[in-house]
Protein backbone atom coordinates (compact mmCIF):
# COMPACT_ATOMS: atom_id res chain seq x y z
CA UNK A 1 0.00 0.00 0.00
CA UNK A 2 1.50 3.26 -1.17
CA UNK A 3 0.61 7.26 -0.92
CA UNK A 4 -1.05 8.12 -4.61
CA UNK A 5 1.40 10.91 -6.08
CA UNK A 6 4.23 10.25 -3.67
CA UNK A 7 4.64 6.82 -3.69
CA UNK A 8 5.62 6.99 0.34
CA UNK A 9 4.72 2.85 1.73
CA UNK A 10 1.81 3.38 3.96
CA UNK A 11 2.12 1.64 7.44
CA UNK A 12 -0.32 0.81 9.98
CA UNK A 13 -3.09 0.60 7.26
CA UNK A 14 -5.79 -2.12 7.83
CA UNK A 15 -6.33 -4.74 4.63
CA UNK A 16 -9.53 -6.64 4.64
CA UNK A 17 -10.79 -9.60 2.98
CA UNK A 18 -13.58 -10.94 3.76
CA UNK A 19 -13.21 -11.60 7.67
CA UNK A 20 -9.40 -11.96 7.75
CA UNK A 21 -7.38 -8.48 8.63
CA UNK A 22 -4.32 -7.67 8.41
CA UNK A 23 -1.80 -4.73 9.44
CA UNK A 24 0.61 -3.48 6.97
CA UNK A 25 4.66 -2.97 8.15
CA UNK A 26 6.75 0.07 7.67
CA UNK A 27 7.06 -0.47 4.13
CA UNK A 28 3.64 -0.62 3.30
CA UNK A 29 3.56 -4.65 2.57
CA UNK A 30 1.38 -6.93 4.03
CA UNK A 31 0.59 -10.98 3.72
CA UNK A 32 -3.01 -12.28 4.04
CA UNK A 33 -4.20 -15.27 2.54
CA UNK A 34 -7.09 -14.84 0.14
CA UNK A 35 -8.50 -16.30 -3.10
CA UNK A 36 -7.70 -14.64 -6.51
CA UNK A 37 -10.66 -12.78 -7.43
CA UNK A 38 -11.24 -11.67 -3.38
CA UNK A 39 -11.86 -8.48 -3.03
CA UNK A 40 -9.46 -6.42 -0.95
CA UNK A 41 -10.39 -2.98 1.37
CA UNK A 42 -7.84 -0.89 2.66
CA UNK A 43 -8.35 1.89 4.98
CA UNK A 44 -5.66 4.31 6.56
CA UNK A 45 -5.28 7.22 8.99
CA UNK A 46 -5.64 10.73 6.50
CA UNK A 47 -6.28 8.87 3.29
CA UNK A 48 -9.64 7.62 1.32
CA UNK A 49 -10.45 4.07 1.64
CA UNK A 50 -8.87 1.75 -1.40
CA UNK A 51 -10.09 -1.75 -2.65
CA UNK A 52 -8.79 -4.02 -5.02
CA UNK A 53 -8.76 -7.58 -6.67
CA UNK A 54 -6.32 -9.96 -5.69
CA UNK A 55 -4.60 -10.50 -9.18
CA UNK A 56 -4.34 -14.15 -10.60
CA UNK A 57 0.01 -13.78 -9.99
CA UNK A 58 1.70 -11.53 -8.34
CA UNK A 59 1.15 -8.90 -5.81
CA UNK A 60 -1.73 -6.38 -5.91
CA UNK A 61 -0.58 -2.78 -5.57
CA UNK A 62 -2.79 -0.53 -4.41
CA UNK A 63 -2.43 3.66 -3.88
CA UNK A 64 -4.77 5.22 -1.45
CA UNK A 65 -5.29 9.18 -1.88
CA UNK A 66 -4.14 11.76 0.99
CA UNK A 67 -7.64 13.34 2.46
CA UNK A 68 -5.49 16.22 4.97
CA UNK A 69 -4.83 19.68 3.58
CA UNK A 70 -2.86 21.61 5.52
CA UNK A 71 -1.67 25.09 5.14
CA UNK A 72 -1.49 28.64 6.89
CA UNK A 73 -3.53 31.60 6.99
CA UNK A 74 -1.93 35.21 6.37
CA UNK A 75 -2.87 38.63 5.82
CA UNK A 76 -1.46 40.67 3.09
CA UNK A 77 1.62 41.42 5.29
CA UNK A 78 2.86 37.76 5.38
CA UNK A 79 1.81 38.11 9.33
CA UNK A 80 0.12 34.90 10.27
CA UNK A 81 -3.75 35.35 11.05
CA UNK A 82 -4.32 32.90 14.00
CA UNK A 83 -8.69 32.01 15.20
CA UNK A 84 -9.38 31.68 11.62
CA UNK A 85 -12.24 28.86 10.68
CA UNK A 86 -11.26 26.59 7.63
CA UNK A 87 -13.59 24.08 6.32
CA UNK A 88 -15.01 22.64 3.12
CA UNK A 89 -17.62 23.92 1.61
CA UNK A 90 -21.18 21.83 2.73
CA UNK A 91 -19.49 19.73 5.51
CA UNK A 92 -20.07 20.77 8.95
CA UNK A 93 -16.48 20.07 10.40
CA UNK A 94 -14.15 22.79 10.68
CA UNK A 95 -10.81 23.57 12.51
CA UNK A 96 -9.01 26.89 13.40
CA UNK A 97 -6.24 28.09 13.10
CA UNK A 98 -2.79 27.97 14.99
CA UNK A 99 -1.02 31.52 16.38
CA UNK A 100 1.25 30.64 13.38
CA UNK A 101 -1.39 30.42 11.32
CA UNK A 102 -1.51 26.93 10.69
CA UNK A 103 -4.26 24.45 10.25
CA UNK A 104 -4.36 20.58 9.40
CA UNK A 105 -8.32 19.82 7.98
CA UNK A 106 -9.04 15.76 7.73
CA UNK A 107 -11.54 14.29 5.58
CA UNK A 108 -11.24 16.85 2.68
CA UNK A 109 -12.58 15.14 -0.77
CA UNK A 110 -10.27 15.16 -3.67
CA UNK A 111 -12.20 18.39 -5.65
CA UNK A 112 -13.82 20.89 -2.61
CA UNK A 113 -13.67 24.48 -1.46
CA UNK A 114 -11.73 25.28 1.25
CA UNK A 115 -13.69 28.70 3.19
CA UNK A 116 -11.52 30.63 5.16
CA UNK A 117 -13.88 32.57 8.16
CA UNK A 118 -12.48 34.98 10.78
CA UNK A 119 -13.89 37.90 12.15
CA UNK A 120 -12.58 41.84 10.41
CA UNK A 121 -11.67 39.48 7.44
CA UNK A 122 -13.23 38.88 4.02
CA UNK A 123 -14.96 35.46 3.68
CA UNK A 124 -12.01 33.41 1.53
CA UNK A 125 -12.91 30.47 -0.57
CA UNK A 126 -9.87 28.66 -2.54
CA UNK A 127 -10.59 25.66 -5.05
CA UNK A 128 -8.76 22.55 -4.46
CA UNK A 129 -7.94 19.78 -7.05
CA UNK A 130 -6.18 17.41 -5.08
CA UNK A 131 -3.32 19.89 -3.65
CA UNK A 132 -2.54 18.67 0.18
CA UNK A 133 -1.01 22.13 1.18
CA UNK A 134 -3.28 25.17 0.81
CA UNK A 135 -1.72 28.14 1.90
CA UNK A 136 -4.26 31.28 1.86
CA UNK A 137 -3.67 34.70 2.62
CA UNK A 138 -7.08 36.66 4.15
CA UNK A 139 -7.63 40.01 3.29
CA UNK A 140 -9.07 42.48 5.79
CA UNK A 141 -11.81 44.52 5.85
CA UNK A 142 -11.39 48.43 4.77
Amino acid sequence: MVERGSGTPLPDATVVAGDASVTTASNGSATLTAARGAELKVTANGHDAASGTVPDDGDLRLELRPNVVQGTVTEAGGKPVAGVRVFVDGQSAWVRTAKDGTYSLDGVPEQATLIFKRAGYRLGEMELAGQATADFRLEPFE
